[in-house]
């Protein structure tokens, strides 16, 4: 009888591990909550704060800007609006560890006093690597 109460405490136990294990997971992402310009650094747009260490999300239909005014360095990006633009002002560092999908813009140097650069992204999801 105890061998069989310590083979469901176990059992239990990793039940509870797993369970947890998925959560944590789920919650290590942020999605664009405000169909709006903002700015990439306004936690209050962000369903869990400013994507950095996380993956993004965007999501939210409209036509829409998203300035992108920090370093930031985020697992993966997922961005499946077509009237959203991503701009990557002068001098700053986007760094991605995983997959990007993009649907929309995304510009790149585009502040004052530089020459632009866009990138658009279409037919499907698309796989963005190389070195520095």
């Amino acid at each position: 009888m105890k061998l069989a109460a310590q083979r469901v405490n176990r059992l239990a136990l990793l039940s509870f591990a797993g369970l947890a294990a998925a959560c944590g997971s789920a919650s290590a992402q942020s999605t664009w909550i405000n169909p709006v310009d903002g700015n990439w650094s306004d936690a209050s747009k962000w369903s869990a704060g400013v994507p950095n260490g996380i993956a993004a999300i965007i999501n939210q239909p409209g036509v829409y800007n998203i300035a992108f005014n920090g370093n930031y360095s985020i697992p993966s990006l997922t961005q499946s609006v077509p009237g959203v633009t991503i701009s990557i002002g002068d001098n700053l560092t986007y760094s991605m560890s995983g997959g990007m999908s993009n649907d929309g813009t995304i510009g790149v140097n585009t502040g004052a006093g530089a020459n632009a650069s866009y990138i658009r992204l279409v037919n499907g999801p698309q796989t963005i690597d190389g070195t520095a």
